[in-house]
This record gives structure tokens, C-alpha cells and sequence, in this order.
């Protein structure tokens, strides 16, 4: 895949980016989803950076390389139609905003002058990139990628809400909060998932604290040692932690999560 594709492919993303950011000009609440599609604009394009920095590590030659940025590029297309029309980031009350993306990528030429076969990785990573579980049947050659946007996913979101919760007492974006109450206390099971190792499904968030304990548990779904050493270098769980319950057992959650990425990104 020649560098003259990224480029096209970079300005069709920009474009498609940009008339979604036209067409809510005239809306009410223009500000607020005109906010949140920059939010992830500018996501996307850390989402690329990590990607490409945890490919380097890896033994992908050059075309390998520019498909991992394209499904980095890519995998949250979805989001902006989504936020568009329901201005909310929340996939149970709006859509599936993966599934949103692969039809994006099916139906139109965004992805134009990319071959056959490569076209097919970057829609269905895009596909995958969201599920808590990528499916044992999915193609090896193809998981390579969808894993790698999902560690750059997780890398980027939790790197973002560590920024957001600094800024949160000054200015809050109800979109990044999902509907969750800001209430004291956490749902213990979700602890207990934690000291299995386990991802956590969304559906056991009761409330805001909830959602800061799943995203922990994030560091047990990386797949790549970069990705680790990314956490790592960041001091990303300590200052995540920052935002956390101040209970002891929390902290000993703490604990273990940063031991584990310390384990693994060695």
C-alpha cells in the first residue's frame, strides 16, 4: 500500500469528518455535538499515533504497517453520524456505533484506491473493534489488527478521561459520562472480575465510579508488550487512580492492576 493511499484515505476521513461538523451548524445543541465530534476527531488521530508506534514494535513490514493506521484511522467513523443523531455516545440508546462504521466503510468510497483485500481488514477491525470479546473465529491475519486498534483504543480513553476527570469540576460533558449517576460506592462484582483477570461487561455499570473500574480492567485485554509499556511510561493506572474511591480495598485493586502491567510490559 503506497503512502499516496494514506493520504487519500486521510483527506476522505477529513471530508466525511467535515461535512458531519457542516450539517450541525444550524441544529440546536450545535455547540455541544459540534464539541463532541472534535473530541473524537482528535481521538482518532491519537488512536493513529499509538497504533502506528505499537506496529513499529512488531514485525510488520511497511503495507502492514499503513493497515494498522487505516484501521486506527477508521474504527471510529461510526461515532459521528451516531452523535449527529442522538447525541449521545451510549451504543444501547442510540446504535452500535462499530456497526454504524462498517456500513459507513461498506457503502461509500472513503476508503477508495485501497485494494480488495485490505479494504476487507480495515471495515471488519472496524467491526470488531468495540466487542468485549473479539470472535475465536476471526482470522488471525485479520485479529493482528483489530488488537492493535483496540490497545490504542484503550491506550487513548484512558488517557482522555485521566485529562477529563483534572478538568471535570470546571466543565463537564455529560456525553463522556454516559448517563451514569455520580453516586458514592462501586459495584463490588466488578472488583472481583478484576482480581480475575476478566474484561467487564458495560452492563454491570450501576454508576459513574462503575464505569472508572471497567476501563481499569482494560490493561487485562492489551495484547501487545508496546502497549503495556505505553501504560507504563504514561503512569496512566496511578494517575487514573487519582479519580477512584479512596476505600483501601480500591486501593489494593490499584495495586494489582499496576503490577500486572508492570509484569507485562517487561
Amino acid at each position: 500500500m503506497l503512502s499516496n493511499q494514506i493520504d487519500l484515505c486521510r483527506k476522505a476521513f477529513f471530508e466525511y469528518v467535515e461535512d458531519k461538523l457542516l450539517s450541525v451548524e444550524n441544529m440546536q445543541d450545535s455547540l455541544f455535538i459540534r464539541e463532541n465530534m472534535l473530541l473524537k476527531l482528535n481521538h482518532s488521530m491519537r488512536v493513529c499515533g499509538i497504533a502506528k508506534r505499537i506496529s513499529n514494535h512488531q514485525a510488520f513490514n511497511d503495507n502492514e504497517k499503513n493497515i494498522a493506521y487505516l484501521c486506527a484511522l477508521f474504527h471510529d467513523i461510526g461515532r459521528f453520524d451516531q452523535f449527529l443523531k442522538f447525541k449521545t455516545f451510549l451504543d444501547s440508546k442510540s446504535v452500535n456505533h462499530a456497526e454504524c462504521g462498517y456500513e459507513i466503510l461498506s457503502n461509500s468510497d472513503v476508503l477508495e484506491g485501497v485494494d480488495a483485500e485490505n479494504r476487507k481488514i480495515v471495515i471488519n477491525s472496524t467491526r470488531l473493534h468495540n466487542l468485549q470479546n473479539v470472535p475465536n473465529e476471526t482470522d488471525p491475519y485479520v485479529r493482528r489488527f483489530v488488537n492493535i486498534t483496540r490497545d490504542a483504543d484503550k491506550i487513548d480513553i484512558l488517557e482522555l478521561f485521566c485529562n477529563y476527570h483534572l478538568s471535570r469540576a470546571e466543565r463537564r460533558n455529560d456525553a463522556l459520562e454516559l448517563d451514569l449517576p455520580d453516586t458514592k460506592g462501586f459495584n463490588k462484582e466488578i472488583v472481583d472480575l478484576i482480581y480475575q483477570k476478566k474484561t467487564i461487561s458495560n452492563s454491570l455499570r450501576k454508576n459513574y465510579n462503575d464505569m472508572k473500574l471497567i476501563h481499569l480492567a482494560w490493561v487485562f485485554d492489551l495484547n501487545y508488550s508496546e502497549s503495556f509499556r505505553t501504560i507504563k511510561r504514561r503512569r496512566t493506572i496511578e494517575r487514573f487512580s487519582d479519580f477512584l474511591p479512596k476505600e483501601g480495598e480500591i486501593a489494593e485493586v490499584i495495586s494489582f492492576v499496576n503490577e500486572y502491567v508492570r509484569q507485562k510490559s517487561e
